[in-house]
């Protein structure tokens, strides 16, 4: 996969394509997790698989309270999240994860 580097992305250029047309955003990942920083990821991507791109969470994350911010409102007129993951992971429930969106900065 091959992006444009020369592109600056910031929080108005909400999308990047890759040569081969798939539309990837850019997402941060900060706290407890191998590998936090600035990710660029495809979109529609979720949290589930965004935890595992980033190396998973380390111990002593805590799963039950993650935040997930906008950079501007989303269709409800929300900028805030809070995610428990507590319940995905004893059932695989997936029902109360939250959509990412590009520019999202996720804290574990």
């Amino acid at each position: 996969m091959e992006v444009d580097n020369n592109q600056y992305v910031g929080s108005v250029d909400r999308y990047v394509t890759d040569d081969d047309g798939n539309i990837l955003i850019y997402v941060n990942v900060w706290g407890h997790v191998k590998n936090p920083g600035n990710h660029l990821v495809y979109e529609g991507i979720d949290l589930i698989t965004l935890l595992s791109v980033v190396g998973g969470p380390l111990s002593g994350a805590k799963m039950n309270k993650i935040l997930i911010y906008r950079d501007s409102e989303d269709g409800n007129g929300k900028t805030k999240y809070e995610v428990n993951l507590n319940k995905f992971y004893s059932s695989g429930d997936r029902s109360e994860l939250v959509e990412i969106m590009p520019n999202d900065t996720i804290i574990i």
